[in-house]
């Protein structure tokens, strides 16, 4: 679990050139260039999901969060958008340096092996290092080796 959280921590702090954060709810993609853009959460690229925004000094609800500091004015200042990754049972996942991208399976690192909402146990999962878990929206997603 460390290393995807670390990924996607990374991925997060490399890209500030993010135009405009998608609402609350809405979606993003990492494109062609390696930044996060806007996107439909119905698009097979879109791999994050805007669950809130936080106080910088409160930091995101309990869970495996992607933290993005916002930009943008004082309205802004001081604040976090908090992502949850967007898969689906089944999606396989390849890390290349500070890249996640859903690959096919026989290149991924990790596969999705469930996606568990109202679930916050890792314990539930066949390898709970592996797996990611948000407060809010409750959801616990298990992970393996593909």
């Amino acid at each position: 679990m460390a290393t995807i959280t670390t990924v996607l921590l990374t991925t997060a702090l490399c890209y500030w050139s993010w135009p405009r954060e998608p609402e609350v709810g809405g979606c993003a993609a990492i494109n062609d260039q390696a930044e996060l853009t806007t996107t439909d959460c119905t698009s097979p690229t879109a791999l994050y999901r805007l669950a809130k925004h936080a106080r910088r000094t409160h930091g995101c609800p309990p869970g495996d969060y992607l933290p993005i500091p916002r930009r943008g004015g004082r309205h802004h200042s001081g604040s976090l958008a908090c992502y949850t990754l967007v898969v689906h049972k089944g999606d396989c996942l390849t890390t290349k340096g500070t890249t996640t991208k859903r690959t096919p399976c026989a290149t991924a690192d990790l596969k999705v092996d469930a996606v568990l909402t109202d679930h916050t146990d890792k314990h539930t999962c066949p390898d709970p290092t592996k797996s990611l878990h948000y407060s809010d929206p409750t959801t616990t997603i298990c992970l393996s080796k593909p």
